[in-house]
């Protein structure tokens, strides 16, 4: 049986998913300007109302959601009141375990919480 652990992820903690981007091998300094341009894009994002939810299994993140209000796209795109799902990934072995349909339904009622307050 697989422990899984879904949470939104605070502004802090985004790093634990921005590791998943870093190719292995990469050079510590080039590391430290991947994370840092991530870290920043996220920051922004999360101002104008963006949410980020993970999946962890014991090994690490295997499945990230984000989401925000067609404001903070980031392509200009026109509506009022609509959400974007920016970013939705999930890795292989993560697959069949019903964990990225866990996230959007999380992510849906987020959204919907959001309407109705």
């Amino acid at each position: 049986m697989h422990r899984v652990k879904i949470c939104e992820i605070a502004p802090s903690d985004i790093d634990s998913i921005n590791e998943m981007y870093i190719m292995p091998g990469s050079e510590p300094e080039a590391t430290f300007d991947i994370l840092r341009e991530r870290r920043k894009s996220h920051n922004q994002a999360a101002a104008m109302g963006a949410r980020d939810f993970g999946a962890f299994l014991e090994e690490g993140p295997v499945c990230s959601i984000k989401i925000m209000h067609i404001e903070a796209a980031p392509i200009p795109l026109a509506g009022e009141g609509m959400w974007v799902i920016r970013c939705l990934w999930v890795l292989k072995k993560a697959c069949g375990l019903g964990i990225a349909r866990s996230l959007m339904h999380l992510a849906l009622d987020t959204v919907h919480d959001s309407i109705g307050s």
